[in-house]
């Protein structure tokens, strides 16, 4: 068993991979020398089945989503808000 399973922390359901994310990752472990990992094992990956898969399929698609995030364009940071101009006299 995987430490997951053997885990006494209670499960905490992750956020699912965007779909742009996920293509753009399937994208990158196409190009990957060696054999892809098949969409059984994608889904079990991505937690849309159950199941198991190979060592070197999660390393595959591991590296592929985690490239992926990388090479995302990142959300931009809202301005800086000014102060308020609101003062309280009462302090020091």
């Amino acid at each position: 068993m995987c430490e997951a399973c053997e885990s006494d922390e209670p499960f905490e359901p992750r956020q699912p991979v965007p779909p742009a994310i996920i293509a753009r990752a399937r994208a990158i472990e196409a190009a990957l020398a060696g054999e892809p990992a098949p969409d059984a094992a994608w889904a079990i990956y991505l937690g849309e089945a159950g199941g198991a898969i190979t060592f070197a399929q999660y390393q595959r698609i591991r590296s592929s989503t985690e490239a992926a995030y990388a090479s995302a364009p990142r959300a931009r940071m809202a301005p800086a808000r000014r102060p308020a101009g609101i003062r309280c006299e009462a302090v020091g």
